[in-house]
Formats: C-alpha cells, sequence, structure tokens
C-alpha cells in the first residue's frame, strides 16, 4: 500500500462495522468489502438485502454486480462452507490441513497452527490432538 494507506483495510472495516452494526450478526455477515446476508426465508432475504442496500445507497458506497450472488442456497465464504443453514470447513482446506507435511521447526509449526486453528470448532478434541504439539512451542523444546 501506498505511503499513508497503511491502515486503510482497518479503517474500511471499522466504517463497515459502524454502518451494520444493527444488523452484524444478525442477518449481515462482514469481512472488508464481503457482505453476507443471510436469512431464514426467501422473503425475510429480501427484507434484510433491501435493508444493505439502503445503508450503502446512504453512504454512498456501491456494490460490484457482477462481484454479487444472490439468493445462493450455498456459499463459499473465508474458507467456510454455508449451506442450508449449516457451516462446514470448505473441502481444499480439510485436505490440506490433513496433508500438511511434518513441521521441522517452530515457524513451519506455527504455520501449521494458524490454518488448522481457525477450523477448531469442526475437530472434535482439537486441543487434546494439538497437545504434544503445543509443547513443541515452548523455548528449547526444538534443542
Amino acid at each position: 500500500m501506498p505511503f499513508g494507506m497503511i491502515n486503510a483495510s482497518v479503517t474500511f472495516q471499522l466504517l463497515m462495522n459502524q454502518l451494520f452494526k444493527g444488523l452484524l450478526r444478525k442477518t449481515v455477515m462482514l469481512f472488508l468489502d464481503e457482505i453476507l446476508v443471510y436469512s431464514e426465508n426467501l422473503g425475510e432475504h429480501l427484507k434484510h438485502l433491501k435493508a444493505v442496500l439502503e445503508i450503502l445507497r446512504a453512504n454512498q458506497l456501491y456494490a460490484k454486480l457482477s462481484k454479487c450472488s444472490f439468493g445462493a442456497a450455498l456459499v463459499d465464504y473465508l474458507g467456510y462452507v454455508i449451506s442450508g443453514g449449516q457451516i462446514s470447513m470448505e473441502g481444499s482446506k480439510v485436505q490440506c490441513v490433513k496433508e500438511w507435511p511434518p513441521p521441522k521447526s517452530v515457524k513451519k509449526l506455527q504455520r501449521f497452527f494458524g490454518l488448522s486453528s481457525y477450523y477448531k470448532r469442526f475437530i472434535r478434541g482439537y486441543e487434546g490432538i494439538t497437545k504434544p504439539l503445543t509443547e513443541l512451542l515452548k523455548k528449547g523444546a526444538w534443542k
């Protein structure tokens, strides 16, 4: 980013959170310019979508139609698959975790934890499974 724009993404996220604070985690999820509108049925969805578009218009923000998807039954969002009221891991991420090569350094172990901990809610007994690896993060464990 050009000098002076280093915090632009943080500032934009704060703006979006402020604009949609009444809808967040009720009908809207946000991540920078990704806006996910979710509803129980089509009638509600149209109302929620109208509210989101009105907020954008009122604040002179615009959605690019070619990047929009409306009324989708299945959505890939930030490494998750959302469908029928269920949330699951994206298949390619499951494979990535399963096939991760054994770490040969603390840095490589930290990278593995970065990916796997993002999905720990889907891995039963995650803390117990990773406990021996967590011990390797302690100072002097690789000597």
